[in-house]
């Protein structure tokens, strides 16, 4: 008898241990199995968007503004969200003597490889962007 309900509880532990790793594997494919959209807008919206001062924007606010297109497999894009007010003001990024203008601050291109997003400066210094990457990027970003 005992030896039967010691049974029934390794039975229950070894059932509860695969419910729980299968429940791991299915977050992790739905995790990678995302779009590419939508790991960008996640992670534009966790390292940039849940800072205090961005409180009542959510993630289904965020969205690509412009999408630059892919270099070295790299998603080069402009994001914005719903509920954003820049400031009125331009900025400069100057990436290997490419200066890009933006007529808002604090908005400026980003890069996304790896399930981050960079700095255009980041992503150069780093060789993910070439310099001709930049001066395409730079030429888009003119609308030349």
């Amino acid at each position: 008898m005992v030896l039967k309900k010691a049974w029934k509880i390794v039975i229950g532990i070894v059932a509860g241990l695969c419910i729980t790793i299968a429940s791991f594997f299915v977050v992790a494919y739905e995790l990678y199995s995302w779009d590419n959209e939508t790991q960008i807008r996640r992670t534009y919206y966790c390292e940039h968007l849940t800072w205090g001062i961005f409180k009542g924007i959510w993630l289904k606010d965020a969205y690509i503004q412009k999408n630059y297109g892919t270099y070295n497999d790299c998603i080069v894009v402009m994001m914005n969200a719903k509920g954003i007010v820049y400031i009125a003001a331009t900025g400069e990024e100057d990436v290997a003597g490419i200066v890009f203008g933006y007529a808002y601050a604090p908005q400026t291109i980003l890069v996304f490889k790896n399930r981050k997003l960079y700095s255009l400066t980041t992503a150069y210094n780093n060789g993910c962007l070439t310099f001709e990457n930049l001066q395409e990027i730079h030429d888009i970003h003119n609308n030349l």
